[in-house]
């Protein structure tokens, strides 16, 4: 971020030098010789030209640094909602282990003990955000790991209406076997954006 300003500081300055230079040549030359005058202008706006030029390219580099900021942040905050749903894959998935590991129930209306839905990351409402940040690849990777969710989810709500057997508990392992997959893809997709500058 320091580089932003310091980037914007510069360009400004650069700006405001060659304008004044610009202007306190004019203001000098008027009781020159025309040649004098006319070489001492001349070289005042082709060096005010240059001087806009470069803070231009300064302003570029300043929305550049803000860009990578920017991104870093994001990136950030992706990780730590990722990091987050995987510790919450990770006790569904040992809950359905040991769901897995009982007998089955043989009485009239026992049924498979329903898992939880699991909670969808914020960072999926910024779409735009991180296509135009993080790039389509990383934006298709994050939305593989949404479908997989609401496909997970999608079971959850229907081993909740209606009694569960082993099958529907066998696609909820599936599923979130599925979505583990895909958070590791995605953690790997988004960590280079973490590397600090």
């Amino acid at each position: 971020m320091r580089l932003f300003w310091m980037a914007w500081g510069f360009a400004v300055l650069l700006i405001l030098a060659s304008v004044g230079g610009t202007a306190w040549v004019f203001a000098v030359s008027d009781g020159w010789s025309d040649a004098l005058r006319i070489g001492a202008r001349g070289g005042a706006l082709v060096a005010s030209l240059a001087a806009f030029v470069g803070a231009f390219r300064l302003a570029l580099l300043a929305t550049a640094s803000l860009r990578f900021v920017l991104a870093q942040n994001l990136a950030a905050l992706i990780v730590m909602e990722l990091d987050d749903l995987r510790q919450a894959v990770q006790e569904r998935a040992e809950s359905l282990a040991g769901q897995a590991a009982e007998e089955m129930p043989t009485v009239p209306g026992m049924t498979w003990q329903s898992s939880e839905a699991l909670r969808i990351p914020r960072f999926f409402g910024d779409r735009e955000e991180i296509r135009r940040l993080l790039g389509p690849a990383t934006e298709q990777t994050l939305e593989q790991v949404l479908l997989s969710l609401q496909s997970y989810n999608q079971i959850v709500d229907k081993m909740k209406s209606q009694d569960a057997d082993r099958s529907a508990a066998l696609d909820l392992w599936k599923e979130i076997a599925v979505v583990q997959e895909r958070l590791k893809l995605a953690a790997r997709e988004v960590a280079p954006f973490c590397i600090a500058n």
